[in-house]
C-alpha cells in the first residue's frame, strides 16, 4: 500500500474535482442535445405530419431538473454562485477565508437536508403514474438526491483541499 502526503491527496481532490466539472458539462451538453433534438422532432410531427408526441414534455421535464441537479454543483466548484463582492474590499483575509469555510459548510448542510428531503418525496410519490410515458412521479426527485449527493461530496472535497493546502503553508485564496 502505497502512502500518500498531503499534497498528493490535495493535487487527487482537485484534479477529481476539475474532472468532476468536465463531466457535469458534458452530461448537461447531452442532455440539452437531447431536448433539443426532441423538440425539433416535436415541432416537425406536430406541423408538418399533423401528429404530436406526447412524450416530449416528460423528456423536456426531466431534462431540466437533471440540467438543475448538475449544473448547481458545478457552479459551486466554480464558485459560479452569487456572490457578495460589494463588500469584499473591506474585509480582511481571515474574515474572507471564515466566510468561505462557512459558506461550505453550508453546502453540506444543504447536501443533507436535500438528501432527506429527496428520499422523502420519492417514497411518498413511489407507485404514482402521471406522465405521457409513464415515469413513475417518484422519478422526479432522483435528481434532487444526486444533487445533495454532489452537493455533500464536492464542499467536503473543496474543505480538505484547503485545509490541506493551508497545513503546508501555502497561499490559499479565496
Amino acid at each position: 500500500m502505497t502512502a500518500y502526503g498531503t499534497e498528493e491527496i490535495r493535487d487527487m481532490i482537485d484534479k477529481c474535482l476539475d474532472r468532476l466539472v468536465w463531466i457535469l458539462q458534458f452530461l448537461m451538453g447531452i442532455i440539452i442535445l437531447i431536448m433539443t433534438i426532441s423538440n425539433v422532432i416535436q415541432v416537425f410531427t406536430r406541423y408538418f405530419v399533423s401528429y404530436q408526441l406526447m412524450w416530449v414534455e416528460d423528456i423536456s421535464s426531466m431534462g431540466l431538473y437533471w440540467i438543475f441537479a448538475l449544473g448547481m454543483p458545478m457552479a459551486w466548484i466554480l464558485s459560479a454562485h452569487l456572490d457578495m463582492n460589494v463588500f469584499e474590499r473591506y474585509m480582511s483575509d481571515a474574515v474572507k477565508q471564515f466566510l468561505w469555510f462557512l459558506q461550505q459548510l453550508c453546502g453540506i448542510v444543504c447536501g443533507v437536508f436535500l438528501i432527506i428531503i429527496a428520499n422523502r418525496c420519492i417514497r411518498l410519490n413511489r407507485g404514482y403514474v402521471m406522465s405521457i410515458i409513464g415515469f413513475d412521479e417518484s422519478m422526479r426527485y432522483i435528481p434532487l438526491l444526486a444533487a445533495g449527493i454532489l452537493l455533500l461530496i464536492i464542499s467536503g472535497l473543496m474543505i480538505a483541499s484547503r485545509l490541506i493546502k493551508k497545513k503546508q503553508g501555502g497561499e490559499v485564496g479565496v
